[in-house]
């Protein structure tokens, strides 16, 4: 499973402490219950088990990874509609019914981890790897719950495991994005292409 942790490793990891928030529509808690045998998709999302990242200093707060199912086509569509929905407005025009069969189309579950922070599912990271590289295709943290550190936690391990494993990172953003850009920037990506709407950026391992 996708992002590992050597046994007794603690993250560097400072939680900002904010006001308790009401829950997000569509997310339930995640329990930490075993998962189905016969992976029953029927099923809601906290029959899952989430497969720990992280456990903060703050008590009952946790960032935690699980494995996607088809349901969460639903959860995923709503938080790249909450992460990235300004940037395509303004590049493209945002078509609901347009955006909506692209993430039909794209989404696969297999491929997918859902991000889950303090129980609430915030989030969502999509990874494609080969031997020599890491690309991503997704890191998205629903709006509410940018600025708190949970995008940076993620990228920290996925830099540490390929920096284990010699391997370059990828990734697009969009040109516009600039908050996005500085913060690949400080976890020392380069840019390495520029397109009419995308910028490219990598990260070697060294």
């Amino acid at each position: 499973m996708f992002p590992k942790l050597r046994k007794g490793q603690a993250l560097r990891y400072t939680p900002f402490v904010r006001k308790k928030r009401r829950p997000i529509r569509g997310a339930a808690p995640i329990l930490n219950t075993k998962k189905n045998a016969n992976n029953d998709k029927s099923k809601t999302n906290h029959h899952h088990k989430p497969n720990v990242i992280a456990n903060f200093r703050k008590p009952n707060i946790h960032l935690n990874l699980r494995d996607a199912i088809n349901k969460d086509l639903e959860l995923t569509y709503r938080i790249k509609t909450n992460s990235i929905k300004m940037y395509v407005e303004r590049i493209w025009t945002w078509n609901k019914k347009t955006q909506r069969k692209i993430h039909e189309t794209n989404f696969m579950a297999s491929k997918t981890k859902i991000i889950i922070h303090d129980l609430r599912e915030v989030g969502y990271l999509v990874l494609k790897e080969t031997f020599d590289e890491i690309y991503i295709e997704n890191l998205l943290i629903d709006n509410e719950f940018q600025n708190l550190g949970i995008g940076k936690t993620i990228m920290k391990e996925i830099i540490e495991r390929a920096t284990s494993e010699k391997k370059l990172i990828y990734l697009q953003v969009f040109k516009i994005n600039i908050k996005a850009i500085k913060f690949y920037r400080n976890l020392g990506f380069e840019k390495t292409s520029e397109m009419e709407n995308h910028v490219g950026m990598k990260k070697k391992w060294l």
